[in-house]
């Protein structure tokens, strides 16, 4: 039984029956059936250049129509893959950049939302002229009692 299910497919595919298939499409083509089938698809697809081509009055027309559509394709096939290459290389960007200038006066930061050690920022000597000052500038001033009593 299998082989006979075998030797039944291994005939639809004789050289006969593709013969017979290619003249049947041959003969749709040359009627028109396939190029009224692709007419068809063309002036009633959302595409919007294949319209144009398809239903355009002139030879000029359907030729202009077809280029920009090919063109317009190719285009979109570019971008798409430039920007898909891009996109799968993950790169990242990252710009540091330090930059140390005096504020200027007589603006004061008290708390900046840039956390330091104490026992680490006296190890420099900028740091710790800049908190030496502004613990005398609280120290002396008029509600050094209140400000510190708070902390």
């Amino acid at each position: 039984m299998a082989h006979s299910l075998a030797r039944s497919s291994f005939s639809l595919l004789s050289p006969e029956v593709i013969g017979a298939t290619a003249n049947r499409l041959q003969t749709k083509v040359f009627n028109g059936e396939f190029g009224s089938t692709l007419f068809k698809f063309g002036s009633l697809t959302t595409a919007h250049g294949i319209p144009r081509a398809c239903t355009a009055e002139q030879r000029r027309g359907r030729i202009f129509w077809f280029l920009i559509t090919v063109f317009c394709t190719m285009s979109f096939a570019y971008q798409f893959t430039f920007l898909y290459s891009k996109y799968t290389q993950k790169e990242k960007i990252v710009s540091v950049e330090l930059v140390f200038d005096t504020a200027p006066y007589p603006a004061i930061t008290i708390c900046n939302l840039n956390p330091f050690k104490k026992h680490l920022a006296q190890t420099v000597p900028e740091i710790s002229n800049t908190l030496d000052a502004f613990h005398q500038a609280v120290s002396y001033s008029k509600d050094a009692q209140s400000f510190l009593s708070e902390r």
